[in-house]
């Protein structure tokens, strides 16, 4: 199993997406984040899940990415410790 660390810059992205959301619906803010959350614990478990991110395939980083919800999209490195 591996270790999600998150950017500060992510961090704030989810922070600021609950707050855009909470002032519609604190349920459906909720629901995002758990959504993201949950995804991110796929992450731990199966690293490689997600399909390589083409825009940046001229990096020599492994990035990958999963959509969730189908509109949000977690853009990820992933490296291999073997």
């Amino acid at each position: 199993m591996v270790k999600v660390k998150w950017t500060p810059l992510a961090r704030s992205d989810v922070e600021n997406l609950f707050h855009y959301y909470e002032d519609i619906s604190i349920r459906f803010a909720e629901t995002i984040i758990d959504e993201i959350f949950k995804a991110t614990g796929y992450l731990e478990m199966m690293p490689e899940l997600g399909p390589k991110e083409q825009v940046f395939s001229h990096l020599k980083r492994n990035y990958r990415y999963l959509v969730v919800l189908r509109r949000y999209k977690l853009i990820y490195m992933y490296e291999n410790s073997t």
